[in-house]
């Protein structure tokens, strides 16, 4: 995923947890805001440290990273920040994809690729 396409700084990430939209599941949660002035996606991946040390959460993330950048539409202006949980670890690849498929599926949201 591009540079452009990431949350980095953690103003942004705070603001659109206070004032996106949440969506949890087992292994994901997310929160959801339009942005109006970037013009295409932008995601964040948080994993906290109990999830493990700095090697576990970085491999998590790049995982993260992968099923974002086949599933996500970057046309779409928003903003998305996406907190793993500790069932991500115990479950599959397939599974975290699937996982993470039917939290964005829904008709009010519409990130995924077509």
């Amino acid at each position: 995923m591009k540079e452009k396409f990431r949350v980095k700084k953690n103003t942004d990430f705070d603001r659109i947890i206070k004032l996106g939209y949440h969506y949890k599941n087992s292994s994901y949660s997310i929160h959801v805001l339009k942005n109006e002035n970037v013009g295409h996606l932008r995601v964040g991946i948080s994993a906290s440290t109990k999830l493990g040390n700095a090697v576990v959460r970085n491999r998590l993330k790049r995982q993260v990273r992968a099923i974002v950048h086949e599933l996500l539409d970057v046309t779409q202006e928003y903003d998305i920040i996406i907190i793993v949980k500790k069932n991500f670890i115990e479950n599959d690849y397939i599974t975290n994809k699937a996982s993470l498929v039917d939290l964005l599926k829904n008709k009010e949201r519409q990130f995924l690729k077509k």
